[in-house]
């Protein structure tokens, strides 16, 4: 535990789009209308961006300097002493990339969303 919510839950980075997407292609895509759609993409990017610079923020103001892995597990052990582990890392690079990133792909879908209106797809 790094003490902070934000660095706590950067697992959640990826996943919100992920369920997002899951969430458009299987439900609302042939259900509902475009704009919920856009409007469900907005949201898990934002919900995205808002975890992603809370952590960064978080890291900057506490932590910064040093290497933290908020969340890590074994996902294959083939041996004791020889084990692949999946988990996130939070260091200087991977916190001004998780800004960078979330920050432009929210730009993205809120321009996207005014631009491509009223287009079919």
């Amino acid at each position: 535990m790094t003490g902070s919510w934000f660095l706590d839950h950067l697992w959640l980075v990826p996943l919100l789009p992920f369920l997002g997407a899951l969430l458009i292609a299987l439900v609302l895509r042939p259900l509902a209308s475009p704009r919920v759609s856009a409007s469900a993409a907005i949201a898990a990017v934002s919900g995205s961006a808002l975890v992603g610079w809370g952590a960064a923020f978080a890291y900057f103001t506490r932590h910064g300097g040093e290497t933290l892995v908020p969340w890590q597990t074994t996902w294959l052990a083939f041996t004791p002493t020889f084990a692949g582990k999946v988990g996130v890392i939070a260091d200087d690079l991977s916190m001004l990339l998780v800004m960078v990133v979330t920050g432009i792909s929210l730009l993205v879908h809120v321009y996207s969303t005014g631009y491509l209106h009223g287009e079919g797809g």
